[in-house]
């Protein structure tokens, strides 16, 4: 494992997030029935699958925190010794919070939490304002709505505690957990 090889993996982490960050698509549809029985078709036309940019964050989690053993490598190969990688992760939040949600996605649940808050990722949630909309159509149990920005729509993904309440964003724990990893990798590589 070589510096070009953990470049290369920072390479894909950054196609990861400019795909996470891509809103328009062919649609998206969900079914929900109201107390009362009443059953309703949400149609949101000129954007991306959500279930799809989901999935994708969830990979993204996943390839964030592997980088913690590429760059273990990378510290065995120029002399160093990897346990420093493990004592930087155990000192940065959004490490820890990344280390924690990728086991879990891995593994299914957690035994032990690197960040004591046992983190699980909620469903991805986005904001629409009337100007991302064009149109709202009502037609039976349909309701359309045309979205003529949709790459301006604010995606959230919330993070839980194992007690339930909200901790952050995930996607503010994937940009500082990448920031803290570039640091890190800046400072292997220029510490040979």
């Amino acid at each position: 494992m070589n510096a070009n090889d953990v470049q290369q993996l920072f390479n894909r982490l950054g196609r990861f997030a400019e795909k996470i960050k891509v809103k328009k698509g062919d649609g998206y549809q969900w079914d929900y029935t109201f107390p009362d029985g009443v059953e309703t078709t949400y149609i949101l036309r000129n954007i991306r699958n959500l279930n799809e940019i989901e999935d994708e964050i969830t990979s993204y989690f996943i390839w964030v925190w592997n980088l913690k053993d590429y760059l273990k490598e990378l510290s065995k190969f120029i002399g160093r010794d990897p346990k420093e990688i493990e004592s930087f992760v155990n000192s940065d939040n959004s490490l820890t919070i990344c280390a924690d949600i990728a086991n879990r996605l891995k593994h299914g649940d957690l035994n032990k939490s690197r960040s004591s808050l046992f983190p699980t990722l909620g469903k991805l949630n986005l904001s629409l304002t009337k100007e991302h909309l064009s149109s709202i159509t009502f037609s039976g149990k349909e309701i359309k709505f045309d979205i003529s920005k949709p790459n301006e729509i604010e995606l959230t993904i919330p993070v839980y505690d194992n007690d339930g309440k909200e901790v952050g964003d995930g996607f503010k724990f994937l940009d500082a957990a990448i920031s803290s990893w570039e640091k890190c990798f800046s400072n292997l590589i220029t510490s040979r």
